[in-house]
């Protein structure tokens, strides 16, 4: 099953691992912990005999390892794989700073204790990787996708795979994801926002990265409408539209602060997220305008960079950046 095993003669505990699952059980005291919580009951001692240990068949139950005695004796022995990839949405309900673990509560499962253990990934719901920890706060949206194994205590003690964090106001958002639907008169439904496609709105094929037509937008595929804050007296409409599905599509971010470091390399902070962009030699870094919209041929530089310059920004697995376009909006602020 792919479980690595350490004996510790010393404090005669035996710890198995396997990725991010970390069990321990003492051979001397009828308790054992998953992943490094604190010790629960296992029901009795475990028996060392002739070099072997031998505990009772519950603490399979109790780790989420799936198992089954025939009537004739046989016992079969797997990984419970009814867990794998599910994905209810969850609140958070307290932290615990000191051991690294979040109590949520599950839609489909109720309380769970997940550990914040070094392999998690943890994003938005753009797929941007969050690397703070503002987002564990009580009330918390956010989606849980499960390891595997979940302990049979209570609650139950999973490591997660993925974290999701959603934004628990809508009005604190810079876009609408959705749906697209086009009605009459060049205007496009997206959830229940309906936007006038005018001469100043960019719409950007989210693969080819160049700008389209009212036309050339398919219905019924997924969008981003990104329009200018309530707090901004700037006017803009970008939509990212025919988005396949799995597809990460760029984001439509505002510059925040630009340093130069060495060779040549610019680094970009911005407004909607903690991630600092990477401008490189490998990047491909040039303007971007409306459909049919005649513009500036030049490569961008620092100075074109200033504080409120929109970016359409498309970004690796790792989140690195491969391409940044720079569009002809700008916020300002009142």
């Amino acid at each position: 099953m792919g479980y690595k095993i350490q004996y510790d003669s010393k404090n005669k505990v035996i710890t198995i691992t396997k990725g991010a699952q970390y069990i321990t059980f003492s051979t001397t005291k009828d308790e054992y912990t998953f992943s490094k919580m604190a010790p629960q009951p296992l029901g009795q001692i475990p028996v060392v005999k002739d070099g072997n240990t031998y505990v009772p068949i519950e603490i399979l139950n109790l780790i989420g390892i799936q198992n089954n005695l025939t009537s004739n004796n046989i016992l079969y022995i797997g990984e419970n794989k009814q867990q794998v990839k599910i994905q209810p949405n969850a609140i958070i309900k307290s932290f615990d700073e000191k051991n690294q673990t979040v109590l949520v509560k599950d839609e489909k499962i109720g309380e769970v204790a997940l550990n914040l253990h070094k392999d998690l990934i943890v994003q938005d719901e753009n797929g941007t990787k969050i690397k703070t920890n503002d987002w564990l706060k009580e009330g918390q949206k956010i989606n849980v996708e499960y390891s595997p194994i979940m302990s049979n205590c209570l609650p139950p003690i999973n490591n997660p795979i993925k974290i999701t964090v959603f934004s628990n106001n809508e009005n604190e958002k810079h876009y609408i994801f959705g749906v697209t639907k086009k009605l009459d008169d060049n205007k496009i439904q997206i959830k229940d926002e309906i936007v006038n496609i005018t001469k100043d709105t960019l719409i950007i094929d989210a693969v080819k990265g160049e700008a389209i037509s009212y036309e050339q937008v398919m219905e019924m595929q997924s969008a981003y409408l990104y329009q200018n804050k309530e707090n901004s007296d700037s006017k803009f409409n970008i939509l990212v539209a025919n988005i396949p599905q799995d597809y990460k599509a760029p984001l439509v971010v505002t510059v925040d602060k630009v340093t130069e470091l060495e060779n040549g390399v610019i680094e970009i902070s911005v407004k909607e997220n903690d991630n600092v962009y990477k401008v490189t030699k490998d990047t491909l870094l040039t303007y971007i305008f409306g459909y049919n919209e005649v513009g500036i041929q030049s490569i961008p530089t620092i100075k074109n960079l200033q504080e409120g310059k929109k970016l359409l920004v498309y970004t690796d697995k790792d989140n690195n950046l491969s391409k940044c376009f720079v569009t002809t909006y700008q916020e300002t602020y009142k």
